[in-house]
């Protein structure tokens, strides 16, 4: 099959999953001015998903093509189900979308074309975390069953939100692709996916309010400015790029006395590489490092109490894709948009009817209760991380009605939990055999107080988002906004103050838990005297990351806040914004004076929908300010992963509000001021679109001029450059299931861990960090590294023997990494063990059926 055919039987699956999946769509989000037509596809994704892994754990489905096309037929069945009856009116109303589905293909096919370009043109699946990505995909696709085996760890299951490697290897089962294309065509589909569930979402925010078309038709100004949602959610950029090519040419740059180019602009900015001067001869083109484009997700920079930088990351979606790593966070794309479309649905559904009282039995009885449970469930097996965040979002849409309705009461606070609880306990029930199997390295959460994020690296990171939400803030503010500003105010200012409170708090009682572990040291008891070494430990560890402790510690930290108070700031400006355009919409509700009459008369279309619209950019807002006071405990120490996880989700969240603020201001201003907002607006979003101009070329290659070799095959280079080991591998990937040994180095070295990974066999050990990232400590290794240091080392066929019986392993590779990593003493293996393979570089020994003694 050539690879041209393989892109368009990817396209063809996704495209027949998401019509088996319309009619479910179609009945369930059936509030939303689509139909929930655009997140068909990956509705239909991750309930295919949920009955083929499901099925597959209790062992009623085989993990083979077989079992995939069965799971498809299953889902197949249950929307004929739902549909009975209802057809006739089914195809009437697709009569009346035609402008939107023609537009939403269109992007669709697109998007997903594009980005198969992009990925021909730089296949390699190799450096940072794609030999981790392709290890899980090849050991789900070769596992007999669910859990999949854990393909660096042999003896175990992975330990890790594998959820969409699972669906990405279902697609490769029934493409029939190799894994190695598969990879890249799961790329480039995961950015039509999340383009097509960008563009529903603001579309269905949109048609209410950008009237136009006939009745029963979708709105042509929806469907055109809808494309704002995939621009600002996957295309727009940071300004890392603007900087970079100002950078460049010498902006802000000039020579002192001895010639050297000094800048004090860019020493004020403090970003890593560009405080360094330009190379020259100075130009427009960036050339600092060939990973030209990696500094634009290093933006944010942390140091700690003696100036030593602690490495943050800051990714946003084009350049996630630009690296094609398939991490969970790009994996939940599509599949966090449909969360908050349901959402979005579930808040549109109070215009129909009003939101029931918090009860269980009324809320188990619905079945939009359980489909939220299904996709918010989904969403923690994953990316673990957005299950609250989203979650949180569809709590607060019913919370919001409970208080447009009923007013102010700390019940709303109860309505909020109660919903957040009862959803969250159902995804949790529903994908329960997954959390059996599953470790964290997390461990609460800590003050973050010497790290903080500078106000100018904040704009820098969230500029072309933040300007669009916050003009169109302020014109809702010029004429409404004034009354519940007092309120607002006291809210926005009293949730900063509160974060301060808490991490002061909080680092004082780590202060003194330290204190306190120190005396209980030294007592007679050996428990207590253990628990204080522990508490006396993690005190410790604390205030190292942060470069010190005591009075010198707090008052640096409230200096560097109150010196550089830009992000802070900013975030309480909008927190002031959105609770008093809250306060106001309260303040214009019918039922604010005792009336009872149906939600879908409340107010005018665009006023609901501005409800939803403050809950998207309050939870934003709540996801960047956090980090402020407070980071997730893990192996990191530091807020790396916090801010990574949590800005990641909050530039979804901002751009669909973005979207949607640049699409009412475009069309409605049309004054002098309007055309100066327009123009404004144009040369932002130029600005923004610097870095995918610039970057995408410099990885790619692609729009420079020069011929290009496209292939999707993620593992040309290894049969390219290493041709002997890529025989092994292809030889190894047919053989059945064994634990296989080989060489054991640093993670992030593509060298170490890459039989496992290429092969398909699970790997007696791999990348250690990773493992321990995982499942929060080395315990499962054990002693394996030096045991097989000893196993390749050691002349004594005996203790070798002792210690393949140990481990049961089948297969033992021998190639150019294992002879320069140990001495290798081969003859023990070629007198004892039969020789399976050998090529100029490679050898591999089989362990025979009566040595394979596998550990329990």
């Amino acid at each position: 099959m050539s690879q041209i055919l393989m892109t368009f039987v990817w396209y063809v699956i996704v495209l027949g999953v998401g019509f088996i999946a319309l009619p479910l769509a179609y009945r369930f989000l059936k509030f939303l001015p689509d139909r929930g037509y655009t997140l068909s596809r990956p509705l239909g994704l991750l309930l295919w998903g949920y009955i083929f892994w499901l099925l597959t754990s209790f062992g009623l489905l085989q993990n083979n093509s077989g079992g995939v096309v069965f799971g498809l037929i299953l889902l197949g069945g249950v929307s004929v189900l739902v549909m009975r009856g209802k057809w006739e009116e089914f195809r009437d109303w697709l009569k009346g979308q035609l402008r939107l589905i023609i537009t939403a293909e269109s992007l669709f096919f697109t998007a997903y074309l594009f980005w198969v370009i992009v990925r021909a043109a730089n296949p390699e699946i190799i450096y940072t975390e794609k030999p981790m990505e392709l290890a899980f995909i090849n050991a789900i696709l070769r596992s007999p069953t669910f859990p999949p085996f854990d393909p660096w760890l042999a003896g175990y299951a992975i330990s890790y939100y594998y959820f969409g490697y699972v669906i990405v290897s279902m697609l490769i089962h029934l493409s029939g692709v190799p894994s190695s294309i598969g990879f890249n065509l799961g790329i480039a589909m995961w950015f039509g996916l999340t383009a097509l569930a960008a563009y529903g979402v603001v579309f269905n925010l949109l048609s209410g309010v950008l009237k136009g078309g006939k009745p029963g038709y979708s709105s042509r100004k929806a469907v055109g400015w809808a494309l704002l949602g995939p621009l600002f959610i996957l295309v727009v950029s940071n300004l890392a790029g603007l900087l970079d090519v100002l950078h460049a040419r010498g902006i802000f740059w000039k020579r002192n006395e001895q010639g050297v180019l000094e800048s004090s602009f860019w020493t004020w900015l403090g970003i890593q590489e560009f405080d360094q001067p330009p190379p020259e001869p100075l130009s427009w083109t960036p050339k600092r490092t060939y990973w030209l484009w990696w500094r634009g997700s290093r933006v944010l920079q942390d140091f700690n109490l003696v100036n030593q930088r602690e490495e943050v990351i800051d990714e946003f979606p084009f350049f996630s894709y630009l690296l094609a790593d398939m991490h969970p966070h790009v994996l939940g794309m599509p599949f966090v948009l449909l969360a908050a479309g349901l959402a979005l649905n579930y808040y549109y559904s109070f215009k129909k009817q009003p939101p029931p009282k918090p009860s269980l039995v009324i809320w188990f009885k619905d079945t939009n209760i359980w489909l939220g449970a299904l996709i918010f469930g989904g969403l923690s097996f994953l990316n673990t991380w957005d299950f609250p965040i989203y979650l949180a979002l569809f709590a607060g849409v019913y919370a919001l009605h409970r208080y447009l309705r009923g007013g102010w009461s700390w019940q709303r606070v109860g309505d909020f939990v109660f919903i957040a609880a009862a959803v969250g306990f159902l995804g949790i029930l529903l994908y329960l055999p997954f959390y059996f199997g599953f470790s964290s390295q997390a461990g609460g959460f800590l003050p973050s107080l010497i790290f903080h994020t500078r106000g100018v690296h904040f704009w820098v990171m969230f500029a072309p988002l933040l300007i669009p939400i916050l003009a169109w803030l302020i014109s809702q503010g010029r004429t409404d906004l004034r009354s519940g500003l007092r309120w607002g105010a006291l809210v926005g200012s009293g949730i900063v103050a509160v974060g301060w409170i808490l991490m002061l708090v909080a680092s004082k009682v780590i202060e003194l838990a330290g204190l306190l572990g120190q005396g209980w040291m030294a007592s007679a008891d050996s428990n207590l005297a253990r628990m204080g070494q522990t508490l006396s430990g993690l005190s410790s560890l604390f205030f190292i990351k942060q470069g010190g402790s005591g009075a010198e510690l707090f008052e640096a930290a409230f200096l560097r806040r109150i010196t550089s108070p830009g992000t802070w700031l900013t975030l309480m400006i909008i927190l002031i914004l959105v609770f008093s355009m809250m306060v106001t919409l309260r303040r214009s509700h019918p039922y604010s004076s005792g009336e009872d009459e149906n939600l879908s008369s409340l107010q005018p279309e665009e006023d609901q929908n501005r409800g939803f619209v403050l809950l998207v950019i309050l939870l934003g807002a709540g996801l960047t300010l956090v980090p402020e006071f407070f980071y997730l405990q893990d192996d990191f120490g530091t807020r790396m992963n916090t801010i990574f996880k949590f800005y990641f989700q909050a530039w979804i969240l901002w751009g669909i509000a973005a979207a949607f603020s640049s699409a009412l201001l475009l069309d409605s201003l049309n004054s002098k001021w309007g055309w100066t907002v327009k123009t404004g607006w144009v040369i932002l979003l130029a600005c923004s679109l610097v870095y995918p101009g610039v970057m995408l070329p410099a990885k790619t290659g692609l729009l420079r001029g020069q011929p290009i070799q496209l292939t999707l095959d993620g593992k040309a280079y290894l049969q390219r450059d290493e041709p002997e080991e890529w025989q092994a591998f292809q030889f190894l990937w047919n053989m059945p299931l064994g634990y296989v040994v080989e060489a054991v180095g640093p993670q992030y070295n593509p060298q170490f861990a890459r039989v496992a990974t290429h092969a398909g066999q699970p790997g007696l050990l791999g990348w250690e960090g990773h493992e321990i990232q995982w499942r929060g400590s080395a315990r499962e290794m054990g002693s394996r590294r030096t045991d097989i240091e000893t196993l390749y080392q050691t002349g004594d066929w005996l203790r070798a023997r002792d210690i393949i019986q140990q481990y049961g392993i089948r297969y033992i590779y021998i190639g150019p990494v294992e002879r320069s990593t140990y001495r290798v003493s081969e003859n023990k293996f070629s007198t004892n063990l039969g020789l399976l393979f050998a090529n100029s570089n490679v050898r591999i020994y089989e362990v025979p059926d009566s040595l394979v003694e596998k550990t329990p």
